[in-house]
């Protein structure tokens, strides 16, 4: 960076042509610099810039530094005007600038060059150079405060006194932005809860395809089975007519055989008939009984199938319709005749039952006149975990990451309490198992909400308890 211009001293300057010689003329003999509004010694004829000429006579009234006579000193306006046509180059031009031009406007340039090194006119201490002030200010200057709403997208910065008065003349536009903020956020997590649950339900879909092809595929087998039964029967049917008909024949022999035979073979024959007859009857019962329980058994078999397949559409479905909701706000009315009956019998109150996003079923339990350490100077409240309809599908110990409870007076917020976990439940996991019987254990805040917070009641006689849990 080039030396400061130091005004009333002589120039300390680079020209743009190279002088014949080292010009002596035009030079101060005493800060051996550029002749800035040169004076010279009416007897000796030498030359000094007014200021350095000025201090040395404090001490040595007209005297001349060189030769030590006295003289009178006077303006040489001719050699100034001669320096002051001489051009030169900016004298920043080794840090970037390629201005050019006569002596006499260097410093009328100067009071504009990008390159000239400049304090911040905040009176920070910083040394920048001009064309850099910008970003100083932007970003280094440690007098320029950004608005603490830049993160919901506010751009103001400037002094302190400028961020004072515009923190008091942005509410709106600060509770707009914060808003559209909350909004933005909540679009994003319900858009990842949402394709969460796309996935689920993709994921369900292909294992219930998956099932639904292997029960078709049973259901096939089972029906090649039966028309392989069928086809048994039939022949089987078809074995028994022969076997008749071999009978009705043999019965035929039989009794033209008796007529021949002799009386005393008359007995052994008929017995060895009625053995026969028995044999037959036998066949034809086990290959009834057969035939019959066969079928029965595939027909029941089929029949269980097809109750299997309705009960996983029916699981199906209600998965399908698993309803969310990104919090729980609970209205308590008549707030005043209900707070002044919980002083008297420290009375409890209770939410109706509710699911949270992830289809936990709860309920609020609250202690107007306070509980346990807040008892008779806070409103106590309570999440108690209760049995659900959606119990078989969801994570156990509920794997809650925060939890906050805001009381809203005169719909404005004016307290809030919340608690954050980072492994899933920590010293209070025990608190959010799955209930053994209808409920299970309560989880909240004996301190949350002072009873000076509700002193300021309007007519409108309502407070709102807003419950979040974040899994």
């Amino acid at each position: 960076m080039a030396a400061s211009y130091i005004k009333e001293y002589g120039f300390d300057v680079e020209f743009v042509e190279k002088l014949d010689r080292e010009r002596d003329d035009i030079k101060c003999a005493i800060c051996f610099m550029v002749l800035r509004e040169p004076l010279q010694g009416s007897k000796c004829g030498h030359r000094y810039c007014k200021k350095c000429i000025e201090e040395f006579h404090e001490k040595n009234p007209k005297k001349c530094p060189q030769d030590w006579q006295d003289n009178e000193w006077f303006k040489d306006l001719g050699k100034e005007r001669e320096i002051l046509d001489l051009k030169i180059r900016c004298q920043n031009h080794r840090d970037g600038c390629t201005w050019q031009n006569e002596l006499r406007d260097q410093e009328e340039h100067l009071k504009t060059c990008d390159f000239e090194t400049i304090q911040c006119n905040l009176r920070c201490g910083e040394a920048v150079l001009r064309k850099n002030l910008i970003n100083h200010l932007d970003k280094d200057c440690p007098f320029i405060s950004t608005c603490e709403y830049s993160d919901f997208g506010c751009l103001f910065k400037g002094t302190r006194d400028q961020l004072y008065n515009h923190m008091s003349q942005a509410i709106n536009q600060h509770f707009s932005l914060e808003v559209k903020h909350e909004i933005r956020n909540f679009k994003k997590e319900f858009s990842d809860k949402l394709q969460e649950k796309d996935l689920r339900i993709q994921k369900i879909t292909k294992e219930f395809d998956a099932q639904l092809k292997e029960k078709d595929d049973e259901i096939k087998q089972l029906r090649e089975d039966v028309d392989c039964a069928k086809k048994d029967l039939q022949r089987t049917s078809n074995e028994n007519k022969e076997n008749h008909k071999a009978i009705e024949e043999t019965k035929r022999d039989f009794n033209r055989v008796i007529d021949e035979t002799k009386i005393e073979q008359q007995k052994a024959l008929n017995k060895s008939m009625e053995i026969m007859s028995m044999m037959f009857d036998i066949m034809d019962k086990n290959t009834h009984e057969f035939t019959n329980g066969s079928l029965r058994e595939r027909s029941d078999h089929v029949h269980n199938l097809n109750k299997k397949l309705a009960k996983e559409n029916k699981l199906t479905l209600q998965i399908l319709r698993l309803p969310q909701c990104p919090y729980y706000s609970f209205t308590i009315e008549n707030f005043k005749t209900q707070f002044e009956e919980a002083k008297k019998t420290n009375k409890r109150i209770s939410s109706p039952n509710f699911l949270t996003i992830n289809g936990y079923l709860g309920r609020l339990n609250i202690y107007l006149n306070g509980g346990g350490n807040g008892k008779d100077s806070h409103v106590t409240v309570f999440f108690r975990n209760l049995k659900g309809p959606y119990d078989n599908s969801l994570k156990w110990p509920i794997p809650w990451k925060s939890l906050s409870l805001t009381l809203f007076v005169n719909s404005k917020e004016i307290g809030k309490e919340s608690d954050q976990s980072s492994d899933g439940g920590g010293k209070w996991k025990d608190h959010f198992i799955r209930p053994i019987g209808d409920k299970g254990k309560g989880f909240g805040f004996d301190k949350p909400f002072n009873h000076k917070l509700i002193d300021n009641l309007t007519d409108e006689d309502v407070v709102v308890i807003k419950y979040d849990m974040d899994c």
